[in-house]
């Protein structure tokens, strides 16, 4: 048959048909075609249609139980989150949470919209509050999933009471008098860190940071919990395989999440070598904590000198249950281990790679924080060609760096991925701010008893995201800018909201244990930065009620080495494109590189 003869309408006589202009395969000639005549592509085609018709089936099934039912019809929302779509859409193209801020910017301040069938983002500051501020809402299941051997954790654990009892054991492990124990380690780090970068920038115009960032965070994390059995040397070497067990171990956990654990346990049985190497993820990363246990009790055979180790291993060991008086097993410890180095192996270098990148092409700010480095070092003595190792004492006193490792977590939170939690039996009544967002669409009016505040029914999955509530022009004027300044110039009611707003690294009680506690206010210092004439500085901070964590030395140690011993600028191939936020399970830049040019510039301290 010759294509003069085909049966598909011209586009002209039906521009009302799109439909139309489909080419469909031939068919046979014969009137009745059996099966077996239709052959394969027909067959395949009218597969294709019966699944059509499910799917549209079950998207109109959706939308009318939405539209008719569903309490949640009264919220706003793009109606394919409200049949389904969107999420996992937005998940695909790496911009779920950005997309979510969006549809908070078009409802307005403090709305709660609707971004799945059964899953509502909030935003409002006393919403945000009721849903992490206690165990009455429980994390959702799939966030339950990232287990390791088949151990629970402080992460991964959703009972409330036997995560309170993880937290007790663990946390001991994160007091100051032991993570100043592992400065040590980190100074070591550090040193071989900025060897790499300036080898990398004279062999090849350039160092990624966005990857030498990871391999560092990748040796400080096993080095400050693990000790002796954490030293991986990935800076030195330029890879590991715990680095390549780390990925394996994400996807692992991303298809868990997705796929019915049954169907999952019936796949995890495919015997293909590079499926196997991603469904047995969490156990090789149990067995590096398990090697560095063992590596530890030979090193230090009694609770004595375990708590003597200098590392965050040993309180682990030697922590006892305040309710049975027994210490963690240990799985249970290796579990924990692989934990933390989950929970930091891609945040902190996230943070660090993007700060990099605006410190670099923000000449001015990168003079401001060096000004004050160069005073601090100044004032405690040091001398021109000192060879000089930063103290976590005295950068956390330091007001400018302390702002601009603000607004850094502010404009780039690491941790962007909505943590969804289900809302109890009882519900949950929005805020006033989300009820009249609602009302403002037209789904109530006076008198109807809706202007009392929407209610979410129990079970229904709700959560908040710092890309909505740390880029929220009402809080933070002009939001994408980076201006570290900002946290230096607010105060009363204007630095409490602020402060509210920010949570890069969660809120309540599942945020993480090692994140970030940098000052809600600036302290005095004789090495401070000097605001322009006649701005004023809050200076009401107690520097001594500022807790430390992993993840805040980590910062300030890194970003103060970094600014102190080099002079940054952005190479011509990492552009706006390249450095375009897109979201993983971190935040990250669109190239997955950052090359950064670190010229060798000591301080200067005569005077």
């Amino acid at each position: 048959m010759n294509s003069s003869s085909s049966s598909c309408p011209s586009q002209q006589g039906n521009a009302s048909h799109p439909l139309l202009y489909l080419r469909f395969p031939a068919l046979p000639s014969s009137p009745t075609p059996s099966l077996l005549q239709l052959g394969h592509q027909h067959l395949s085609l009218l597969l294709s249609l019966l699944l059509s018709l499910l799917l549209l089936h079950r998207l109109l099934h959706r939308l009318q139980q939405h539209h008719l039912s569903s309490p949640l019809s009264r919220l706003p929302g793009p109606l394919l989150a409200k049949s389904g779509p969107f999420f996992p859409l937005r998940l695909i193209q790496l911009r779920l949470s950005q997309s979510i801020a969006a549809l908070h910017a078009q409802h307005g301040p403090g709305s709660a919209v609707v971004i799945a069938p059964n899953i509502v983002s909030v935003s409002a500051p006393e919403d945000v509050r009721r849903v992490y501020g206690s165990h009455k809402f429980r994390k959702d299941w799939r966030l339950g999933k990232a287990r390791f051997g088949g151990t629970t954790n402080v992460f991964a654990e959703l009972d409330p009471s036997t995560h309170t009892h993880l937290l007790r054991l663990t946390s001991p492990s994160f007091r100051p008098s032991h993570l100043s124990q592992t400065l040590p380690t980190l100074q070591r780090v550090l040193s071989a860190f900025c060897t790499r970068v300036q080898r990398d920038t004279q062999q090849r115009g350039s160092a990624d940071v966005w990857k030498v960032y990871r391999l560092l965070s990748f040796d400080m994390l096993g080095g400050a919990l693990m000790g002796g059995g954490g030293d991986w040397g990935c800076v030195e070497r330029g890879e590991h395989q715990v680095v390549k067990d780390l990925d394996a171990f994400m996807l692992e956990t991303a298809i868990q999440a997705i796929v019915p654990t049954p169907l999952y346990r019936l796949l995890a049985l495919i015997p293909l070598k590079s499926w196997q190497f991603i469904v047995n993820a969490d156990r090789r990363l149990a067995d590096y904590g398990m090697s560095a246990l063992r590596a530890h009790r030979e090193l230090y055979p009694t609770p004595a000198s375990a708590k003597e180790s200098g590392d965050l291993l040993g309180p682990l060991r030697t922590s006892l249950s305040p309710l049975s008086g027994q210490p963690l097993s240990d799985r249970e410890i290796a579990g924990n281990l692989a934990t933390y180095i989950l929970a930091g192996a891609d945040t902190t270098p996230a943070a660090l790679s993007f700060l990099t990148w605006e410190l670099a092409r923000r000449p001015s700010i990168y003079q401001k924080l060096r000004a004050e480095l160069e005073r601090a070092a100044r004032e405690r003595g040091m001398q021109d060609g000192e060879e000089w190792e930063w103290e976590f004492e005295l950068l956390k006193e330091l007001p400018y760096l302390s702002a601009v490792i603000r607004e850094g977590l502010r404009c780039y939170p690491p941790t962007v991925m909505p943590m969804t939690r289900v809302v109890p039996p009882e519900g949950m009544r929005l805020s006033a701010a989300a009820s009249a967002a609602a009302r403002g669409r037209g789904r109530g009016k006076a008198g109807d008893g809706r202007e009392e505040g929407v209610v979410l029914e129990g079970g229904t999955l709700v959560c908040a995201t710092p890309w909505v509530t740390q880029r929220d022009p009402g809080v933070f004027p002009e939001p994408e800018v980076f201006r570290p300044e900002r946290w230096l110039e607010a105060r009363g009611e204007e630095k409490r909201r602020m402060d509210e707003a920010w949570m890069p690294f969660g809120i309540g009680v599942r945020a993480c244990q090692g994140k970030l506690y940098v000052p809600r206010s600036f302290p005095p210092s004789p090495a401070s930065f000097t605001p322009p004439e006649g701005q004023i500085v809050d200076s009401t901070l107690c520097s001594s009620s500022v807790r430390h964590r992993l993840a805040e030395m980590e910062l300030y140690l890194t970003l103060a080495t970094v600014v102190s011993r080099f002079e940054l600028h952005v190479h011509a191939r990492t552009t706006e494109e390249s450095m375009r936020v897109v979201e993983m399970v971190t935040l990250g830049p669109r190239a997955h590189k950052c090359e950064i040019v670190f010229n060798p510039k000591p301080m200067e301290l005569s005077l």
